[in-house]
């Protein structure tokens, strides 16, 4: 049991908690846009999909930057929005090409939820990695640390 308590306390996987409740939160907000594109405004399965990413992205974004990441200043354009919205229209990329095989097939609105999870689940641990380790990396406090430490002077090789 302690084993697991010890796990739990690592701050790597306390913020892999809260990433999986951000996206819990991105994906009911995505998938109540679909359901809505699609079944009550009638909107073809790839358009109510596309709508549903960039409209359910923009509190995706800030969700993981202010509570998983805690990160705090100006957001940077270059260095996250954009980077954001590229992973997560790779997984839109890939969630349409589902959709639009599963609108082939069937009209359902539960297969095409489906689908659509099943693109993005699958860039779902890669993103973490990325936003982690590049996006929302704390470079400066990096830095900070490296700084901070004392460093020992250089053994001497003379006699």
């Amino acid at each position: 049991m302690s084993r697991i308590r010890s796990l739990a306390d690592r701050p790597v996987v306390r913020k892999l908690g809260r990433y999986a409740a951000a996206s819990v939160v991105g994906v009911v907000t995505g998938q109540a846009l679909l359901y809505l594109g699609y079944s009550v405004l009638g909107w073809e399965a790839v358009t109510a999909n596309v709508v549903s990413v960039a409209v359910s992205s923009i509190p995706a974004y800030l969700v993981n930057r202010y509570w998983v990441w805690q990160k705090r200043g100006r957001n940077s354009l270059r260095a996250e929005v954009i980077p954001f919205w590229l992973m997560a229209f790779l997984g839109l990329l890939l969630s349409s090409v589902l959709v639009a095989v599963v609108e082939g097939r069937t009209d359902s609105a539960l297969a095409l939820g489906l689908a659509s999870l099943s693109g993005f689940g699958v860039l779902w641990v890669a993103k973490f990695v990325v936003l982690e380790r590049v996006l929302f990396a704390p470079v400066a406090h990096a830095l900070d640390d490296e700084a901070a430490e004392p460093h020992e002077p250089a053994a001497s090789t003379s006699p």
